[in-house]
């Protein structure tokens, strides 16, 4: 807040106006950082991550589950985190256990892929504050932004 309050009077721009832009531009990714950290509070108290867990993980584990399970570690979590980021980490912490439970191996590929598939969702995603903002800065419309990548 003093390092804004200095460059504006070093660059005699008006202080108000800037730390009003800055508020606005900040705090709505604030707030979604503080809801995000809600939705994973719940479901560890209420014990969300165990039921789901279980529902996950059925009684027989073949010996190739484990390939299956990437693709569907992947794709649920590029999906989740294409819409809802907030819901990727409760998807993680239920899925841990169940890749565990096929071998370690298989759960250090799927907490890669689930980072891959995340950055991966970021990175087009259409509710993603930080790209639309950068698009906005670069006066790029998210249709241009897509036709590029």
């Amino acid at each position: 807040m003093i390092g804004a309050i200095i460059i504006c009077l070093l660059s005699k721009q008006n202080i108000a106006n800037t730390l009003i832009t800055t508020a606005q531009k900040t705090i709505p990714i604030i707030i979604g950082y503080i809801l995000m950290s809600t939705t994973v509070t719940i479901v560890k108290d209420s014990g969300m991550h165990t039921k789901l867990k279980n529902y996950l993980l059925s009684e027989k584990v073949t010996k190739n589950a484990n390939v299956f399970a990437l693709f569907i570690v992947f794709f649920s979590i590029f999906f989740v985190c294409l819409f809802a980021e907030s819901l990727a980490a409760t998807l993680f912490f239920s899925a841990v256990p169940a890749l565990f439970a096929i071998s370690e191996k298989t759960l250090l590929y799927g907490v890669m892929i689930m980072f891959m598939a995340r950055f991966l969702a970021a990175s087009v995603s259409p509710t993603n504050a930080i790209l639309l903002t950068a698009l906005e800065a670069t006066k790029t419309t998210y249709k241009e932004y897509m036709k590029k990548t």
